[in-house]
């Protein structure tokens, strides 16, 4: 709301009814805005996790272990992760399929 306010739009009207200028002027100053996370849900409302196994450590082609043969990881447990959106998703049911084949 504050932002609308500085470029002059009423809040209250749809973006369709915004003149370009001012559309154009509030992008401008959406993308010179930082902005900072000042927190989070925690684990219990993360959609992803970080950290796990080195991609380093693992054969990218099968997923099994360099240190371990016989021994395949998928999924979160791989340090590994996409933006929200359905890919890490993918990259489980993928990631799954290949070192289970393997």
């Amino acid at each position: 709301v504050e932002l609308c306010k500085l470029v002059g739009i009423d809040f209250s009207c749809t973006i369709s009814k915004v003149e370009k200028i001012k559309r154009d002027k509030l992008i401008k100053l959406l993308a010179k805005t930082p902005l900072t996370a000042i927190s989070c849900g925690g684990f219990k409302e993360a959609m992803v996790t970080r950290g796990g196994v080195s991609l380093k450590d693992i054969n990218c082609q099968t997923l099994e272990s360099k240190i371990s043969k016989n021994l395949y990881f998928c999924g979160e447990v791989l340090d590994l992760d996409g933006p929200c959106g359905g890919y890490n998703l993918q990259w489980a049911f993928t990631s799954g399929f290949i070192a289970g084949s393997n």
